[in-house]
């Protein structure tokens, strides 16, 4: 509210602990968004002072792409989150998800990065049969996915969803082996 002059301790909703990541949503001030250890998202839209959650998936499910969730930048109601079981997606602020279509080979995405001005274009990186990551691409919001195939790297990699321009994808660099 100040611009970070003072702090206030939220108290965590959950019955674990956030799991890294405490989201803002860039079009409507106060609100956040935090997801636990397992699959539950928390919203708030008074800065924190009071949560609601939803969870994601079924009871096997938890979440595995850092970031977790991410916020489509040109529609922010709409965001994505990444389980074991695969991205999901919320067009209404997180209240209710469904899962893509993306066919995740084992243990869920990674990372998963929104297109900055492409509202409809999203990436994921899955870990492949061989033990390097493989990019999946969407140009429909997760309708279809296809395997980017070059250039990538032949190692693990990490997507780093700042481009440097509204217009440039998401950039992999190389990340240690997991």
């Amino acid at each position: 509210v100040d611009g970070g002059k003072t702090w206030t301790s939220i108290a965590y909703p959950g019955n674990g602990g956030f799991a890294g990541v405490l989201l803002a949503d860039p079009a409507k001030i106060g609100r956040v968004f935090a997801p636990d250890y397992g699959h539950t998202i928390y919203r708030s839209a008074n800065f924190g002072a009071t949560f609601a959650h939803n969870t994601i998936g079924g009871d096997s499910d938890y979440f595995t792409a850092s970031p977790s969730i991410v916020i489509d930048p040109v529609t922010p109601t709409t965001l994505y989150a990444g389980l074991n079981s695969g991205v999901w997606k919320s067009v209404n602020s997180g209240a209710t998800w469904t899962k893509t279509a993306l066919a995740v080979p084992s243990g869920g995405p990674n990372a998963i990065a929104v297109q900055k001005g492409a509202t409809a274009t999203l990436f994921a990186a899955v870990p492949g049969d061989t033990g390097a990551d493989m990019l999946e691409k969407s140009t429909d919001g997760g309708k279809t996915w296809k395997a980017v195939t070059s250039p990538l790297p032949s190692q693990q990699f990490s997507l780093i969803a700042a481009p440097a321009s509204p217009r440039a994808s998401p950039r992999l660099v190389p990340s240690p082996a997991r």
